[in-house]
């Protein structure tokens, strides 16, 4: 198992008891998946982005969804925009 399946895994068992942690552990997930996994890296982006919110933590999620929009797929970007209420760049 990859690094990033094992904070991926991580993010999954606490997901539904502490949302913060597992978002927190999604975004280490994405950051952490190689450049020629651009969908997984979009998957675990929306992830992280929809635990935030789910967290309460609207902020967090728009920046972090800042910070890795240009390493995403146009059509994962489009969706965490939709997600966040953002407008197209």
């Amino acid at each position: 198992m990859h690094e990033w399946e094992q904070y991926h895994q991580a993010a999954m068992d606490v997901a539904d008891t502490n949302s913060e942690a597992a978002a927190l552990l999604e975004e280490i997930a994405a950051e952490r998946v190689p450049d020629d996994k651009p969908r997984v890296r979009g998957l675990l982006c929306r992830s992280a982005v929809s635990l935030w919110l789910m967290a309460g933590d609207r902020d967090h999620a728009i920046a972090f969804a800042q910070q890795l929009m240009g390493q995403l797929l146009p059509g994962f970007a489009a969706d965490i925009r939709r997600l966040l209420g953002l407008k197209a760049t």
